[in-house]
Formats: structure tokens, sequence, C-alpha cells
């Protein structure tokens, strides 16, 4: 409203008004809304899949499917939150070699996520060693080695840091390789032992919880990097338009 004797602005004269808009992004409401996804989407492929309904793009265990997209969405969330870290930690001159590293690891597993790349190896290495039982699905062997040599590589640097994030994030990877390696074994001795029936009621159960898992250990890290950016960065994130 212009005030009685103030000129109002002409056409193509610069106003005062502003048009900025800001919405700041609740660190709890965030990973709030992240479980709840999650869960759901849990919830719902193991309903279907063990009620014989057997919907693919529910499937937490199929590749083109919804929650498969919203893995690959949080993973995606996860490398941005670690790769404006890296940037932090080399603006202020700290060590960023560890920080890149996560930053490639996380985003080598959204890729892998996403276009199932491990797969490929079951078949060469089953063939090759002729493994059974908790070794049926064959990938877990490479990636169970790269990922010890990962974490006796990171050890020294994780302990340099803070020991709630130090001990978030090995919770977090914990967790996460708890259901993408441990899980998979026991669901590879379940499907060997059942003919390769993958909609067998123990291979459903093992996936399901091995996917809830792997959600709950990003999820995690995910919390751990926003209070780190939060309150040891200084970043404050918010949406503006």
């Amino acid at each position: 409203m212009t005030e009685v004797g103030e000129r109002p602005p002409s056409i193509g004269e610069p106003s005062n008004l502003s048009l900025t808009s800001s919405i700041t992004v609740s660190r709890s409401k965030t990973v709030l809304a992240l479980v709840l996804v999650s869960g759901l989407l849990v919830v719902v492929s193991f309903l279907t899949r063990i009620t014989g309904l057997n919907i693919g793009r529910l499937d937490v265990d199929q590749e083109a499917s919804v929650p498969t997209l919203w893995s690959v969405l949080m993973l995606a969330l996860l490398a941005g939150l670690l790769a404006l870290r890296t940037v932090i930690a080399r603006s202020r001159g700290e060590r960023w070699g560890p920080w890149l590293v996560l930053t490639l690891l996380v985003g080598y597993v959204m890729v892998d996520e996403s276009t199932v790349i491990h797969e490929a190896l079951i078949e060469p290495i089953r063939e090759e060693f002729d493994t059974g039982g908790f070794l049926y699905l064959a990938w877990i062997i490479p990636y169970a080695v790269v990922t010890l040599l990962i974490a006796i590589i990171m050890l020294p640097w994780l302990r340099t840091l803070e020991p709630s994030l130090r001990w978030g994030f090995i919770l977090a990877g914990a967790i996460f390789v708890l259901g993408g390696i441990g899980l998979e074994a026991i669901g590879g001795a379940v499907l060997e032992s059942g003919g390769d029936d993958l909609q067998s009621t123990g291979f459903t159960v093992t996936t399901t919880i091995e996917e809830a898992l792997e959600m709950a250990g990003v999820i995690i890290a995910i919390r751990t990097l926003l209070v780190e950016l939060s309150e040891r960065c200084g970043v404050q994130l918010s949406l503006r338009s």
C-alpha cells in the first residue's frame, strides 16, 4: 500500500517490496518423514508379497519399483550432504579426503542400487568357486572384502571425529552392512534351500528385513550429517524462492 504523498513506483522502476520467501528445513521433521515413508513402503511390500499379490512396483526386492526409487533418492540425499561436508572441510583447511571417499562410496552404492551391478557377479563367482549356503549369492564375497578394507582404512580418521559423529557413522554403517551383506547371506541360503523360489515366505521375510535395515542405516547417516552440518558447521538448510 502506497502512503499519502508517496509516489508509486513507475513501470520498470525497482520496487522496495520483497518477494523473497524462505522455508527452513526442520531436521527432526525431515528424519521423521524419511522414517515414515520408508516404513510404509517396507510394510506394503511385505503385505503384498506375503498375500500373493506380488505387485512388482511395490516390491522392495525389485529393481524397477517405488521402494528402490525411494532408496536411491535417500542415497542421493546422503551423497549430497557428504559432498557439502567435503566442500566445507576443504574450505576450512581440514582433512577432506575421507569425506570425498565417503561421498564417492555412497554415490557408487546409489548407482548399484538402481542398476543392480552386484548381481552380475553372482554366476561367475559361484561357478568359479562352487559357492553355496550363505555364499549362494556369491557377490557378497568381493563386497564383504572391499567393505572390510574400507573400514580398516577409514578407522584412523573415524577416531579423530567428534564422538557423536563417529558413533553415528559406525552405527549407520553397521546396520547397512548387516542388512546388505548379513541378511543377503541368510537370504541366499534360504533361496538355495527353497529351490530358488523368490516368493517363498522365508525369502520374503529375509529380503524385507534386509531392505528395512539398509534404509535404516541410510536414515541414521543422514540424521548424523544433518546434526554435523547444523551444529558444528553452522549450515542452516533452507529453501528459498
